[in-house]
């Protein structure tokens, strides 16, 4: 690690556009040497020799452009070797939580029969106060959720929270308001994860202790886009390994961003992401959320190839704990939401993804729009993949994609939560749960089962 924070302050200078520009063309040659081609009928790629020249790739990025440092304009290059055995001394698992609410996350095989651990959601969706505990009850309520991935809160304080008390206040107040959702379902000590509105670091850092999350908490690391690092993220790491607290680090690539124009740029990268939430935050486990820059979701066949190529990457070639966010378009109480939750689902659990969470609605844009019935319907979807080869996983993916793919730019927004839920029982509404037997049958139909 020390050497790490000495290259943020005294390694190479360079500009943030010009770090941009090396990353965006030396990723693009990458993909043409290496033979790296995006087929859009392959949403659950089968290739694991191109995930193989994949993750070759990425290590030959990282080792050309490094990781930009914001702030200080430096760059971070670790060596080849420091990348490589980062991802093979990775821990293979990792347990949260005590007695009957605790799990264990295990590093799972391409095709592996086990279920990846299923992180029920809003997933950074924003939620009001006044609904942020009822929300996260109705995911709490289901025994199979592993754990909780809460929703960002949106708070009621007149003005700007970033950098002022109020915003440990709300850091305080969401955590709050997750362990009594959980208290109230008879659960006190499930998982969860930090909730992500909570981005200041000395709110981050008050919080890391076990008076005020305990053990059954996963710290969040949100990185800088674009192969990025900042000072805090560092500073986190140092006091969750301090502390010995387990932590992720979630990391959003954007297609369509200023480093990523092609779908075989962006499996590059999302594996190149994966080396700096290792090598350079230490974090127990990876989390990659992609984005489509024209939907807002990882939900178009560009993106949902990019992670399964990437997933297969990392599945075959480190040790790395590693899962996927899903982001969808559409919002709860649709049938094209549990369609695009469906795909994603299917083709992350076939190649090898040892966690998934969410589903976050509407491209996490609208507010209170969630519901337990849908990371439900994550959970069933999981379990029918751990039970495809990869054909018919993609056969029903493209099956599946037909029937929402023409809508992504428009797509249908849902409902409320009290629309979709009874807020007192919290129990789904009728419609909600006809819907989600409609489509659940549907999809096992068309697999056969």
């Amino acid at each position: 690690m020390q050497n790490i924070v000495d290259q943020m302050f005294n390694g190479k200078k360079v500009t943030k556009t010009g770090h941009e520009k090396l990353v965006f063309d030396t990723s693009l040659e990458l993909a043409e040497s290496y033979d790296i081609v995006f087929d859009e009928d392959q949403l659950v790629p089968s290739d694991t020799t191109m995930a193989d020249r994949a993750y070759l790739a990425a290590l030959d990025l990282v080792e050309t452009a490094g990781f930009f440092t914001t702030g200080t304009n430096r760059i971070v290059k670790p060596e080849r070797y420091e990348l490589i055995d980062s991802m093979q001394n990775a821990r293979s698992s990792v347990t949260l939580g005590e007695g009957v609410d605790s799990t264990s996350i295990h590093f799972r095989e391409i095709l592996d029969k086990r279920m990846p651990s299923i992180w029920g959601g809003p997933c950074s969706a924003p939620a009001s106060d006044e609904y942020y505990a009822p929300i996260h009850r109705s995911y709490a309520k289901l025994r199979a959720m592993a754990m909780l991935s809460p929703a960002s809160m949106v708070n009621s304080f007149k003005g700007a929270l970033l950098s002022t008390p109020m915003e440990l206040y709300s850091a305080y107040r969401s955590i709050e308001m997750v362990k009594n959702a959980c208290t109230l379902e008879n659960r006190p000590k499930m998982c969860y994860s930090t909730p992500p509105s909570i981005g200041d670091i000395r709110a981050s850092l008050s919080i890391a202790n076990e008076i005020i999350t305990g053990k059954e908490t996963m710290h969040e690391i949100y990185n800088a886009v674009d192969m990025k690092v900042n000072v805090d993220s560092i500073t986190k790491s140092i006091h969750y390994g301090r502390m010995g607290l387990p932590y992720l680090s979630d990391q959003i690539v954007i297609l369509g961003g200023n480093t990523v124009e092609t779908p075989e740029q962006l499996a590059i990268v999302i594996i190149a992401e994966a080396f700096k939430s290792k090598v350079i935050n230490g974090a127990d486990i990876y989390f990659s959320s992609p984005a489509d820059s024209e939907t807002g979701a990882s939900s178009t066949a560009k993106t949902l190839w990019a992670s399964g190529i990437s997933s297969l990457a990392l599945t075959t070639n480190s040790k790395i704990l590693h899962g996927l966010d899903i982001v969808n378009t559409a919002g709860p109480c649709t049938e094209m939401m549990f369609y695009e939750t469906a795909v994603q689902t299917i083709s992350a659990t076939v190649c090898g993804v040892d966690m998934l969470a969410g589903p976050a609605p509407n491209s996490m844009q609208m507010i209170d729009h969630a519901g337990g019935l849908d990371a439900l319907f994550m959970l069933e979807m999981a379990e029918l993949a751990t039970n495809l080869s990869f054909e018919d996983a993609n056969n029903l993916c493209n099956k599946l994609y037909k029937k929402y793919s023409k809508h992504l730019n428009r797509p249908e927004i849902g409902k409320h939560f009290i629309e979709c839920y009874d807020v007192n029982k919290i129990e789904p509404t009728p419609e909600y749960s006809e819907m989600h037997n409609k489509v659940l049958n549907e999809v096992y139909n068309l697999a056969g089962q």
